[in-house]
């Protein structure tokens, strides 16, 4: 069995960037895809790759305050 470590944060305390690929679920049909991400300033970014993030032109954002890492 896989154990998994969870963390609680607080985007209040956390200054910076987190940045990489993750996997989003999209449909019954396609499954989960691999997705570039970007945290910033309390904003969750989302793009279909990291030269995406380049131009700016995001699919889209949510705002966040409190996340769980959990790996």
């Amino acid at each position: 069995a896989v154990k998994y470590k969870k963390v609680k944060c607080n985007l209040s305390k956390f200054h910076g960037i987190m940045e990489g690929n993750l996997f989003k679920w999209t449909n019954y049909w396609n499954g989960w895809q691999l997705r570039y991400f970007v945290l910033k300033d309390g904003i969750l970014y989302y793009y279909n790759t990291q030269e995406d993030s380049k131009s700016g032109g995001y699919k889209r954002s949510f705002k966040i305050s409190m996340f769980d890492i959990i790996g």
